[in-house]
């Protein structure tokens, strides 16, 4: 099918309900916002940008406002499941599994799609109609809202729930499979961020390759050096000394594996009983992070492990700018942001060799097994005692940075399938 030149981009509903306040929902968020701010002020200011929040993120997201961009308050948030056993969307969603593996894409996709409208949808089916949309912008997989006519173009950032079922109840399973399935169905385009995300949807679904596309995410939202005053202020609230210090920016989810972490630092520890070395957790505060202080308090000398919760942008910024290196052992990353902020700051990295992880550092990183602490712990040691293998990592990771698009140049990547599709 050809172009239809007399169509053009006016007005794009990007969907930001389901993000969650604070750190909560990861790269996910940022990657998120800066493209919205990217289209709204860079690439395409002649368009208007209707953004559909929730209640408890609406406020948080009014920094991007401006003269084409509105934020439109809506209910994000899906209701209660019922207690003991699956909801009805959940039920209707397994048996369309079974026929996904028995029926031809065609017949599957018509039951699919006719069965998944009779359950009653949690959103508001005519909140969308008078907005005059061309095209609906799904930054969070799940396509939420729908206009009859509008296509979808739908981010996919990983299939965690695919690889790692256990770290979701069956609810959650169900409900994250329900709206993956539903984008593969109705998203014009799906836009995955790295190579292997893609490679992934295109395993786990019967979708064409053309229809799947490979966006690798860049340095968005660069956090900005800070002053060395602020640096020695902010390292000593926290009781730390500059190149004194492993960090790990993540959140507290079981994926990204601070179990095998803690167990590789006390090895390490344990090994050099002369080390000053410390290990910084940043992430948002939960219960997971109050065990895993625990944890480490019950592992080794007290004061090792610094948890300073989801800390401000200046704090993470001087947090990089003072560690000896980034430490990595995510299981698995749809992208891994962190790893190219470190790398942006003059810091060695040592990474997980699962997933995207090693598509992202390239040579640019220490690569080790993530599920062998011993591995770990051996990475430390090199980085700690080897400042020239640490130099030429730093060295690397300058030349990978230097390769990335510029955030203007990503974000008019996923502008130009946004033409493309309303084009179709």
């Amino acid at each position: 099918m050809g172009y239809d030149s007399s169509k053009s981009l006016r007005r794009i509903i990007v969907d930001l309900t389901p993000i969650r306040p604070g750190g909560e929902s990861g790269g996910a968020k940022l990657l998120a916002t800066e493209l919205t701010r990217q289209f709204s002020r860079n690439v395409a200011p002649e368009c208007e940008y209707i953004l559909l929040t929730s209640s408890d993120t609406h406020e948080e997201l009014a920094w991007l406002d401006a003269g084409n961009v509105w934020r439109v308050c809506v209910d994000g948030r899906q209701p209660e499941q019922p207690a003991g056993g699956l909801s009805p969307r959940a039920i209707v969603h397994r048996i369309g599994q079974t026929l996904e593996n028995t029926l031809p894409r065609r017949i599957y996709g018509r039951i699919y799609r006719f069965y998944s409208g009779r359950i009653k949808s949690p959103q508001t089916r005519d909140l969308l109609q008078g907005l005059d949309a061309d095209l609906i912008f799904c930054p969070f997989t799940a396509p939420l809202y729908r206009i009859p006519g509008v296509p979808f173009v739908i981010v996919v950032h990983d299939l965690l729930y695919q690889a790692y079922p256990q770290y979701f109840t069956e609810e959650e399973r169900y409900h994250t499979d329900y709206y993956f399935r539903q984008a593969c169905q109705v998203a014009a385009r799906l836009i995955c961020v790295s190579g292997y995300t893609r490679q992934m949807v295109l395993a786990s679904s019967k979708l064409p390759p053309e229809k799947v596309i490979t966006i690798p995410s860049t340095l968005i939202n660069r956090l900005d050096m800070v002053e060395p005053e602020l640096v020695k202020h902010i390292l000593d609230e926290f009781g730390l000394q500059e190149d004194g210090y492993l960090l790990y920016p993540a959140n507290f989810w079981q994926h990204k594996n601070h179990e095998a972490l803690l167990a590789a630092f006390y090895m390490y520890l344990s090994r050099h009983p002369e080390t000053n070395l410390k290990l910084v957790l940043t992430g948002a505060p939960g219960a997971r992070m109050d065990t895993l202080r625990q944890n480490a308090r019950q592992m080794g000398p007290a004061g090792r492990v610094i948890f300073p919760g989801f800390v401000s942008s200046h704090k993470l910024s001087a947090l990089l700018q003072g560690c000896l290196a980034l430490i990595f052992p995510s299981l698995y990353e749809g992208f891994g942001l962190p790893v190219l902020e470190a790398m942006s700051f003059g810091k060695a990295v040592l990474c997980s060799n699962l997933t995207s992880l090693p598509e992202v550092s390239e040579s640019a990183a220490h690569l080790f097994d993530p599920l062998k602490p011993d591995e770990i712990a051996k990475a430390i040691e090199r980085i700690q005692g080897d400042s020239d293998y640490r130099n030429e990592l730093v060295a690397r990771g300058r030349r990978r940075v230097n390769a990335l698009p510029t955030p203007e140049a990503w974000a008019g990547a996923y502008f130009d399938v946004f033409r493309q599709v309303v084009r179709l």
